[in-house]
């Protein structure tokens, strides 16, 4: 489930009449099950959808949000869960290392629900606004927040704690090319999380249904990239196009563009010669140098699925 697509869920139950117990993971730590951004939702009919990490934990969490539920307003909390015995009340019931924090709140109708349809059509139209969504001991609200550089949770711990949503995701992956290996790269990096847009010029390459997560954007030209690249310095750019002069003219267009990374897929002769239409084009050899060439491990990568994992894994190697 996309984040999208939770809180659309949470926004459909609120606008039906139904209470809504939410329990985000905040923070955690290396061996945790439930890592920085799982989130579960509990109705007041009994049902729920989501994970924060599963087994014994996650049984207890639904309880509690069910008895919650059924008494009255409950301020939002944090919990802290230490995934080991003898931790106290803190135990998660889990004893795989590691702990997360959990921050859970329940969201009324008529009172939360403008908020959180706010943050959800901000979440559909990433580019319209920069907009988080705020939970601390007072409850919620919806700010104006700049665009985090890094990060899409933001959560300060103690007595003043604070958790901060951006609706704008921060691991970006633009593809130039929906070919074969580009589609199979922007389904991927959508399942894993990250925000995909998925350029070319032949629109029945980009024609159906897209999973979330993937905007599919159709040029003219090749050249327009520096001007339909959104939020370039926190993308990741991944040039793939049908042909040698395609990928020149791509690179071309955004080597100026302050990318957070630039790379190209080829074999070595290829690369070269992309180089030399690069110096052609005028673009200058730092710019040049900066583009990573080839892009992807080096690992058997033949078939557009293969090619999809080795360039993924080099991008989360980086993260």
């Amino acid at each position: 489930m996309t984040i999208s697509e939770f809180w659309r869920d949470v926004s459909e139950r609120l606008a039906a009449g139904q209470r809504v117990f939410v329990s985000l993971v905040a923070a955690h730590t290396r061996g945790s099950p439930g890592t920085t951004g799982a989130r579960l939702w509990v109705d007041n009919s009994g049902a729920s959808h989501g994970t924060i990490g599963g087994g014994i934990m996650e049984l207890r969490l639904i309880e509690h949000a069910r008895e919650a539920l059924a008494g009255g307003a409950m301020p939002p909390e944090r919990r802290r869960q230490v995934h080991r015995a003898g931790a106290g009340d803190e135990a998660s019931g889990l004893i795989c290392a590691g702990e997360q924090t959990h921050v859970s709140t329940i969201l009324e109708p008529g009172r939360d629900d403008p908020a959180i349809q706010r943050f959800v059509q901000a979440l559909e139209r990433p580019d319209d606004a920069a907009l988080a969504l705020s939970i601390d001991p007072r409850g919620l609200a919806i700010v104006e927040r700049t665009p985090p550089s890094a990060e899409r949770i933001v959560f300060a711990d103690g007595p003043e704690w604070s958790y901060i949503e951006h609706n704008l995701n921060p691991r970006r992956l633009a593809i130039v090319g929906a070919g074969h290996c580009g589609q199979a790269l922007a389904k991927l990096a959508a399942d894993i999380g990250y925000a995909v847009t998925l350029f070319d010029t032949r629109p029945a390459c980009l024609d159906g249904e897209w999973p979330a997560g993937i905007d599919a954007v159709c040029l003219d030209d090749f050249s327009q990239l520096a001007t339909r690249l959104p939020h370039a310095e926190m993308t990741q750019v991944r040039v793939m196009t049908r042909a040698m002069t395609e990928d020149v003219i791509a690179l071309a267009a955004l080597a100026g563009q302050g990318c957070r990374s630039l790379g190209v897929m080829g074999a070595s002769a290829k690369i070269r010669a992309i180089q030399r239409g690069l110096c052609d084009a005028g673009v200058s050899e730092p710019q040049r140098a900066a583009i990573q060439a080839p892009i992807g491990l080096p690992m058997k990568s033949d078939t557009p699925a293969e090619i999809a994992v080795s360039v993924m894994a080099e991008l989360l190697a980086d993260e």
